[in-house]
Parts: structure tokens; C-alpha cells; sequence
């Protein structure tokens, strides 16, 4: 009880830091997570959480990219890391989340490197899919063309490849 006191009202970062090092207090840890000033103070406590509600709390609220990389790193919620994946402003927090072992389903996957509009993330996505009818949805209804281009090479279908090809002529 004592050394909540000392976590949550030290004016000392290195004492709250010893402090969180030494504690299983998942209440404790949730409030600093959340409310500490130090940003190196929260991503210690962030490092120790698995609970998805206060991980998502620091994703949507932190300011420090680095607190909610740390963050998203402990993300179990599958649907919850490609939203992150597909909107976060930062491009790390969006790597974190691409490449959470949580999301482990190929149609997740596709859906990612689909509707993606940072390179990057659709990327790794593609990183992780193998199934040539996903090339094929990908090809066809990716927002990024650098996308849909490096999904010929993983597309062995010729006659689907052709159909594509006119199909796209035809609307141009």
C-alpha cells in the first residue's frame, strides 16, 4: 500500500521506475500507464500490461509514439490491431500492429494490404499471404497500385491475369 503512495505521488521518475520494476499490481500499473508525466515511467508500466481495454486506452490517448508502440506490442484484440494498422498517424505504431503475432488469418492479411493507403503496412502484409486467390482480390481491389503491381509476380493464373487486364481496359 505504501509503495502505491510512493508510484503514484513521487516527484522522483527513477523511484516510480524502481517501483514499477518490483510490482504485480495490475490496478496500480493501469493508473500509471495512463496518468504518469513521464513517458519513460509509462512505457515501463505499459511493458508489464496485457489487458487489452487499458492497452487500447493508452493507443488512443497517449502522445508519445514510443509509450503506444510499446502498447500495441501487447495488443491481443485482432480487429482491433488492423484498425490501428490501417489509421494510426504514426508509421511505427502501424508496424507494431502489422506485426502483432496476434494477427495470424490470411484474410486479415488481404484486407490490410487492400485497403491500406500506406505502403509500408500493406507491405508486410503482403509478407504474410500465400493464397493466389488473395493475390488475385489484392490485384484487382488494392488502393495503393505499387500494391496491386507487386502481386504479379505471386499470380501464376494467366486466364484470371488477362480477365483483369481487359477488365481494367475496359473501365479506362
Amino acid at each position: 500500500e505504501i509503495l502505491k503512495e510512493i508510484a503514484i505521488n513521487s516527484e522522483k521518475s527513477d523511484i516510480r521506475l524502481d517501483i514499477i520494476n518490483k510490482v504485480d499490481d495490475d490496478e496500480l500499473l493501469n493508473y500509471i500507464a495512463l496518468n504518469d508525466s513521464d513517458s519513460v515511467v509509462r512505457s515501463e508500466a505499459v511493458k508489464k500490461i496485457t489487458d487489452d481495454e487499458t492497452l487500447l486506452k493508452v493507443i488512443e490517448n497517449d502522445k508519445d509514439p514510443f509509450v503506444r508502440q510499446i502498447a500495441v506490442k501487447n495488443l491481443n484484440n485482432t480487429q482491433e490491431l488492423i484498425k490501428i494498422a490501417l489509421n494510426d498517424d504514426d508509421q511505427y505504431v502501424r508496424a507494431h500492429a502489422i506485426s502483432n503475432p496476434a494477427i495470424t488469418d490470411e484474410a486479415d492479411f488481404t484486407y490490410v494490404a487492400i485497403n491500406s493507403t500506406y505502403e509500408d503496412v500493406a507491405a508486410e502484409a503482403m509478407e504474410h499471404i500465400t493464397d493466389e486467390k488473395n493475390f488475385i482480390e489484392i490485384l484487382k481491389n488494392a488502393k495503393l497500385e505499387n500494391i496491386r503491381k507487386s502481386t504479379l509476380d505471386n499470380i501464376t493464373d494467366l486466364e484470371t491475369l488477362i480477365r483483369i487486364v481487359l477488365a481494367n481496359e475496359d473501365e479506362e
